[in-house]
């Protein structure tokens, strides 16, 4: 990404954390980054466009964090994933991630709802994930309830000790809402009782967006290339942060009105010349996905 528009977005981000993204003006980022209207246009086509890719790159830096954490440790370890979810809950609530989020989720700009959507949904898919790997094969059919009860359980309790005198610890809040789903799935699996079954988790995470684009199966295509990389390549090596860093290209690009299809085409066929992802079905999955937008790698 170039290195001005990840200046702007540092800069701007901060005036959307504090006044939120309805009352932060495109001339209150004009006066706080010190670039002129024309310079803020050549990098983004409205402020709603700044807004995802703000969000977007922020989420991305926040991914970086809780993988770095997991490179050469036991993914089943629940240990591991408690320091995981501190990360990102700290993350998100220094940066006053989840009002952004759900202020955006108010808005008019259908592109800016599919955003949030989809970060909604990457978010769930890994926690799902993780969930899969922590958690004994027995419990499989219970996780996708068990993942929506501890997401809303983080989250209200989290609000609530935000107005608290005595603030908790998110790590000691994250260790308690671990413990209560291990006593919820041996419950749920004695008593054979569950909502959701497994295949549902797409219909209920992946949101409505823009009615012409596909983009649901987009957000799952992008979910399982991140999952891909982290499995293939080690974290943090030359590989693994040239693949991160054009499959989130990718991501931010097509959110945006007037996405610049040339480049967005440019970063898949580097994608796809990657030794070890050159022919993987995920890569095949994603590809396929974005053809159904007219996208299609540079031949």
């Amino acid at each position: 990404m170039n290195d001005k528009k990840i200046e702007i977005m540092k800069a701007a981000f901060p005036l959307f954390t504090n006044r939120g993204y309805h009352a932060t003006s495109i001339q209150d980022i004009l006066h706080k980054t010190g670039i002129s209207k024309g310079t803020f246009y050549k990098y983004f086509q409205s402020k709603d466009e700044l807004f995802q890719s703000t969000l977007l790159f922020t989420e991305a830096e926040n991914k970086k964090e809780r993988n770095r954490v997991l490179f050469g440790k036991d993914e089943t370890s629940k240990k591991i994933f408690i320091e995981q979810m501190t990360i990102v809950l700290s993350h998100r609530m220094e940066n006053n991630f989840i009002p952004l989020m759900e202020e955006a989720l108010s808005s008019s700009s259908g592109d800016l709802i599919s955003c949030v959507n989809q970060l909604r949904l990457e978010y769930f898919h890994w926690l799902h994930y993780r969930f899969i790997q922590i958690f004994p094969q027995k419990y499989k059919g219970y996780l996708l309830d068990t993942v929506i009860i501890f997401a809303g359980m983080l989250q209200n309790i989290l609000k609530l000790n935000v107005a608290s005198r005595e603030p908790l610890s998110t790590k000691k809040i994250v260790i308690y809402s671990m413990n209560q789903i291990e006593v919820l799935l041996e419950e749920l699996s004695q008593k054979g009782e569950r909502l959701f079954e497994s295949n549902d988790f797409q219909e209920l995470f992946a949101g409505k967006g823009k009615e012409s684009f596909v983009y649901k199966d987009l957000a799952l295509a992008n979910a399982n290339m991140i999952k891909f990389i982290d499995k293939i390549f080690i974290k943090g090596s030359k590989k693994y942060e040239l693949a991160y860093e054009l499959l989130m290209f990718i991501q931010e690009e097509i959110v945006t009105d007037n996405s610049k299809t040339f480049l967005v085409r440019g970063s898949l066929t580097s994608l796809m010349n990657i030794k070890e992802i050159k022919g993987s079905r995920e890569l095949k999955t994603l590809i396929k996905t974005l053809e159904q937008h007219d996208i299609k790698p540079i031949i």
